[in-house]
């Protein structure tokens, strides 16, 4: 039964386990959002001219003027403000672009002369065209909101929601030692706590680097200074964090103290850049950065090495590491990589943020698919409801500012669009984020029923191991009695951390094994709470059913024998009595008949075969009888059965009920036929099993055949049809031609059946 948050709250009068990382990331979110706003005041705070500039080779030339240069045409170039002229190098988005750290000071006194220039009530700019020089007053105004770009909001929302997931993962921690297997717990904490510290790293190079990379013209000197270095620690210290991380996380590589050597080597490098005492900026800033990048490179790949037997953690890293390293070497390849390796096109730094928002989402997603740092399903019951309380506030302060007249038509306008957009956006992302891999459990159950109908108990297990490995894409396997945990009993566990289910045994290990059933999907995922269930519920159907099916079949057999039985016991009986009441040769004959044929059903009933040698001294003793009650002589040589071995009656071929009924009801048809219509005076039978086929022959000195000619389909009446359809029904043929031999006359009826219906007694 799942738990309620809220009800538990209701009922003991203090916040639940969920209730409180909740409000510490409610808490969390409106911090941030405010740094945010901080930070968009910041970038509004410099005065504005409303010039676009783009930096081009020797100039820097206006694509847009609005607002107080509106009447300054588009396509000019800006050659001064004030007194302060203007150069190419004074538009470039990121400080990291020169090389050493004079040129970076000189940058910086630039910008400070042009603030200062642009800081006067009335600001004069040199512009030139094809004609020469001209000038204009422009009072500068405060900038507008709407006149930040999208590279000012990208970097901020990405560098926010980074953190704010962040936050997330570490609210809703487990905690170290929190149950059994506490080492990976422990473990997982660690990777949470860094995960988050990652989170908050990127807002710490994303939003400066948004707020000075988006200026109009410039900011102050020193305060540019500022913001350069923190976006230098930010981004070395999320390098530090993620080489931390794969050293910890799923499981740590490194002792503790060797994993401190990476911030003892790392943090002076940090101090030595921001004070700007390496020896450039390549060394200070570019060298560490890409040594971090392929440090967590290689941390990911001997984390992948050592987690060799270790599916859970596999998966872990399959998903984790292919979202961290595809988003942060993206980054830094398209940034850094861009001014230290050369030769490659340059990417707007704002937009090479979005990578870490790639980043952080495939990890928000893998965090339910993989349970990365085991956090529990309600965490994004939470994570959504911050975030729409984020977009209604938002969406109401944004509407309150376009309609600043109408508050109320304001709040109306930003609920509805969060019924109308965030509602169904979050159900859509539940559905897909949330839910884990799903299982037709009718197609489940229909399947089911095929084990149960197996023949024997070996191939109810097979049956029964295949359908677990089709439904769940995993492996199975066999635990031996005394390995099997004594909790299995009775149930279905959910062990190792999701990657096993262990079965119990069924029938007291008779007809199926305890059972592993590991690594479901090729060890792409894990079972959740709702495999086990519905393993569990499929194994008591199972072992329902085969019950009711023993219970059938002991019935069926119980009744076959108490029929075979009375067959034999009374029916039996009464014939042998009506023998001795009669001396008519032809009703015994048919009391003989009659016993057979009683016999060869009781047989049927019971499951029994016959050997094939047996067969031939019960026909050959019929014959005799027959014949001989007749006035024919009688000739049937004893034959040597090449299928079997005398000395070993174990190993004698035997046939089945329907075999040798089909077989002796076709001889008896043939000596009929011998008797009533052949007028002959002799018969002979042979019998001849050799080369995978028995050939039965009957040979009398009659008057022969119509015609004298041989014939397989044309000769005889209604008992050579039924001779024919007899055999057909066994795979074999009946040939009726007249005797070969010099002066002899007569008929032979010739049977041929293949053997392939023949079972030894060990295979019964």
């Amino acid at each position: 039964m799942k738990s309620d948050p809220e009800a538990e709250t209701r009922r003991n009068g203090r916040p639940s386990p969920v209730a409180l990382p909740a409000r510490g990331l409610a808490l969390a979110t409106a911090l941030l959002l405010a740094g945010g706003a901080a930070a968009t005041q910041l970038a509004l705070s410099p005065p504005w001219l409303g010039l676009t500039l783009e930096r081009h080779p020797g100039a820097a030339v206006i694509a847009a003027a609005v607002g107080p240069s509106s009447k300054i045409p588009v396509g000019t170039t800006l050659v001064a403000v004030g007194g302060a002229p203007l150069d190419e190098n004074d538009l470039i988005e990121e400080p990291d672009y020169f090389d050493t750290y004079p040129e970076m000071a000189a940058f910086f006194g630039r910008q400070s002369d042009l603030a200062r220039a642009l800081a006067q009530p009335k600001v004069r700019l040199t512009i030139r065209d094809n004609k020469g020089d001209l000038f204009y007053e422009v009072t500068p105004v405060r900038r507008p909101l709407a006149s930040l770009p999208a590279l000012f909001w990208f970097p901020l929302v990405s560098g926010l929601v980074a953190a704010i997931l962040g936050l997330w993962v570490a609210a809703l921690r487990p905690p170290p030692s929190s149950r059994k297997g506490a080492g990976r717990t422990s473990n997982n904490h660690a990777g949470a706590i860094l995960f988050a510290a990652l989170g908050l790293c990127i807002p710490v190079f994303t939003i400066p680097a948004a707020i000075y990379g988006t200026r109009e013209l410039a900011f102050s000197g020193g305060v540019f200074r500022v913001l350069s270095s923190i976006n230098h620690i930010g981004a070395l210290s999320f390098g530090i964090f993620l080489l931390l991380l794969f050293l910890s996380f799923p499981r740590p590589i490194l002792s503790l103290k060797a994993r401190l050597v990476v911030p003892a080597i790392f943090v002076p490098w940090i101090l030595a850049d921001a004070l700007r005492i390496a020896p450039n900026q390549s060394w200070g800033s570019r060298i560490p950065t890409m040594l971090e990048m392929l440090g967590a490179i290689v941390a990911a790949v001997v984390a992948w090495i050592v987690a060799k037997k270790d599916p859970a953690a596999r998966a872990t890293l399959r998903w984790f590491g292919v979202s961290v390293l595809l988003g942060a070497s993206l980054f830094v390849f398209s940034t850094v990589g861009t001014s230290f390796l050369g030769g490659i096109p340059e990417l707007p730094q704002g937009y090479a943020f979005g990578f870490f928002l790639l980043m952080f989402v495939g990890l928000a997603i893998g965090v339910r698919r993989h349970a990365l740092f085991e956090l529990n399903t309600w965490s994004y019951r939470i994570l959504f409801g911050v975030v729409g309380a984020i977009a209604l506030v938002a969406l109401d302060a944004l509407l309150a500012l376009l309609l600043p007249r109408n508050r109320v038509v304001a709040s109306s306008a930003s609920l509805l669009a969060v019924g109308l957009v965030y509602f169904p956006v979050r159900n859509w992302l539940w559905g897909r984020i949330v839910r884990q891999k799903t299982i037709d459990a009718d197609a489940l159950f229909r399947d089911l029923l095929a084990v149960t109908f197996a023949a024997t108990s070996m191939e109810v297990a097979e049956r029964w191991q295949g359908l677990l490995r089709k439904t769940f894409d995993a492996e199975t396997q066999v635990i031996r009695e005394e390995e099997a945990p004594e909790e299995a009993s009775d149930r279905v566990l959910l062990v190792d951390e999701g990657t096993a289910l262990v079965l119990p045994p069924l029938g007291n290990s008779q007809i199926i094994s305890a059972l592993y059933l590991r690594y479901p999907w090729k060890g792409s995922g894990l079972f959740g709470e709702e495999h086990r269930a519905l393993v569990e519920a499929a194994w008591r159907f199972l072992g329902h059913a085969l019950a009711a099916r023993d219970s059938f079949a002991r019935g069926a057999r119980e009744e076959r024998a108490r029929i075979a039985a009375d067959l034999h016991d009374d029916v039996g009986a009464r014939l042998l009595t009506s023998l001795h009441d009669d001396n008519l040769t032809e009703t015994r004959a048919t009391v003989r008949t009659a016993i057979g044929e009683m016999r060869g059903i009781v047989n049927e009933l019971v499951g029994k075969t016959q050997s094939l040698s047996t067969l031939e001294a019960d026909l050959r003793h019929e014959t005799f009888t027959r014949l001989e009650a007749a006035g024919l002589s009688v000739r049937w040589p004893i034959s040597l059965n090449t299928l079997g071995n005398s000395s070993d009656p174990e190993g004698e071929p035997h046939v089945s009920y329907q075999f040798s009924r089909h077989l002796t009801s076709m001889l008896r048809e043939a000596l009929s036929n011998v008797i009533r219509h052949a007028r002959a005076t002799s018969a002979e039978v042979t019998w001849s099993p050799a080369d995978g086929q028995l050939v039965v022959a009957v040979a009398d000195d009659g008057r022969g055949l119509p015609g004298g000619e041989a014939s397989t389909s044309t000769v005889g009446g209604n008992g050579v049809a039924g001779l024919r359809r007899r055999a057909s029904l066994l795979g074999g043929a009946v040939t009726i031609r007249p005797r070969a031999g010099a002066g002899e006359a007569g008929t032979i009826v010739e049977i041929v059946l293949p053997l392939a219906t023949v079972r030894h007694r060990s295979e019964v």
